[in-house]
């Protein structure tokens, strides 16, 4: 009744009829529990905190050695030698006994085995050595062989084809030549240079195609490298389209060089198509010379050199195709737009010539050929005028014209008796060696190589039993290797004033 809560109960008698009721303090019967709960409590959480404290010194007292002993395992892993392991632990001590014992093991079959491979991988490297070198040789002369049968099969086309057409370029070319001294007017002039240049292309690309059926035999003069740039630019203008500008930086006081010109204008005409095939929409192409001295630039090697750089904004090159640029046949062109004889005729003229070519490019940015020639002794001799293309040099010579095509016949005899040689003529071998056999006097036979029946060099030979000391000189497509006799040999076609200069060379 006075709001202390209790815990209450009663009981009704039987007997009498009465109830009893009993109230107790709630506070009188849950203190006392209440606090044997507390009691349990904390000394359960103070037996746990000392167990756990009893437990980690347990612990520390054995993680210590067994870091001992990892660490001890680790460095034997690690390949370091390790002394024996005290870890204040007998069992893990004799742990750590075993594991160096085994380790110490393991280091000497560890030896044993490197030993062994070694010796394994030294046998395999000379087998495999052995074995590629097997498989370069193997495929070095299977490329050589392709290469020798490509070779024979392009001579085999084209050495009756270009003997031919060489024929057809020497009238053209000889008659163009011969018509130069008699025309003054300008447009005359031009017209005629236009169609001789037109010639000499036609000289080239056959050049060109004979570059790799025959090893040709260079013509070198000395000459000056700007002079021969400056006369090929309007060639190259025309080669190159309106779409694609040339500059020139060229090099004042250059050094002069040994060169065939023919076949360094056929080299640079070739450097300058590829640029423009590789700008279709039009650009800038430079060329550039420069003398180039000793240790200014690694392609030149020790020498003084000459450097012709012909530079583009195309495309350019990845370096696997700068890898097989000079590689014969290798182009990146579409079929029936290249033959990859380019570069390659480029690299083999060059090198010919005593120098060398190397490549810079980069894709998106362009390409450029470097040409380096030596420099050669002396001064070059100025170039011929226009009316200067037939020398007079003869006298009282009489030379033997034999030849199968009578218009290279007639033209050559013509162009001899401009010069002031007397001349005969035949239109084989057997008729040449009928005439010499009729003839007293013949200081000079100038014969076709190639010619149906008797060939050049047959007919020399026959006529020669006769008349030992005959002097030939040879007009052929091409300059063979094998010169034997001393003979001079002039390849076709030829301006008049180089075969004047040859008859002339021959006579002596």
């Amino acid at each position: 009744s006075d709001g202390t809560p209790v815990y209450s109960t009663y009981r009704r008698s039987l007997i009498t009829g009465w109830s009893v009721a009993i109230g107790v303090p709630r506070e009188f019967v849950d203190g006392p529990q209440r606090r044997a709960w507390m009691l349990a409590v904390g000394g359960g959480i103070s037996l746990v905190a000392l167990s756990l404290a009893l437990a980690y010194l347990m612990a520390q007292a054995i993680r210590r050695p067994v870091d001992k002993l990892a660490a001890f395992a680790r460095q034997m892993g690690g390949g370091k030698p390790a002394s024996r392991l005290y870890s204040g632990v007998r069992e893990l001590n004799l742990v750590g006994d075993a594991l160096h014992d085994a380790a110490i093991r393991l280091m000497h079959h560890r030896e044993h085995l490197e030993e062994v491979v070694a010796v394994r991988t030294q046998e395999l490297a000379d087998v495999n050595n052995q074995l590629r070198a097997e498989i370069v040789a193997r495929e070095q002369a299977q490329i050589t062989l392709l290469q020798t049968q490509k070779m024979e099969a392009m001579g085999q086309l084209t050495g009756g084809i270009a003997h031919d057409f060489n024929n057809l370029l020497t009238v053209a070319c000889g008659a163009l030549d011969m018509l130069s001294a008699r025309i003054s007017d300008e447009t005359s002039l031009r017209l005629l240079r236009s169609a001789q240049s037109a010639m000499w292309r036609g000289a080239s690309l056959t050049g060109s195609l004979l570059a790799f059926a025959r090893k040709q035999r260079l013509e070198p003069v000395l000459a000056d490298l700007n002079s021969v740039i400056v006369e090929m630019s309007e060639m190259l203008r025309r080669s190159i389209g309106p779409s694609i500008e040339i500059r020139h930086s060229l090099a004042a006081g250059l050094w002069p060089v040994l060169i065939d010109i023919g076949q360094i204008e056929t080299a640079l005409l070739n450097v300058t198509i590829n640029a423009r095939d590789a700008m279709p929409d039009g650009g800038m192409l430079s060329i550039t010379t420069a003398n180039v001295s000793n240790g200014l630039a690694e392609e030149a090697a020790v020498r003084d050199c000459v450097l012709l750089s012909v530079d583009d904004s195309g495309t350019g090159m990845s370096p696997e195709v700068m890898k097989r640029a000079f590689d014969p046949f290798f182009t990146t062109k579409e079929v029936g737009k290249g033959t990859g004889l380019g570069l390659s005729m480029v690299f083999g003229v060059v090198h010919q010539s005593g120098g060398t070519v190397s490549l810079r490019s980069q894709i998106g940015v362009g390409t450029t050929v470097l040409i380096y020639l030596p420099r050669a002794t002396g001064i070059s001799a100025a170039p011929a005028g226009p009316g200067s293309s037939v020398m007079r040099l003869g006298g009282d010579a009489r030379v033997l014209v034999v030849d199968d095509d009578p218009a290279v016949r007639g033209l050559t005899a013509e162009c001899l008796r401009k010069c002031g040689y007397s001349t005969m003529e035949a239109d084989s071998g057997k008729a040449a060696l009928t005439l010499l056999d009729g003839e007293d006097r013949c200081d000079l036979v100038v014969m076709d190589e190639v010619m149906p029946g008797l060939s050049g060099r047959e007919t020399a030979l026959l006529a020669r039993r006769a008349r030992p000391g005959l002097k030939v000189l040879f007009l052929s497509a091409y300059v063979a290797d094998d010169q034997r006799g001393g003979d001079i040999w002039l390849k076709k076609p030829f301006k008049t004033r180089n075969l004047a200069e040859a008859v002339s060379k021959a006579l002596q």
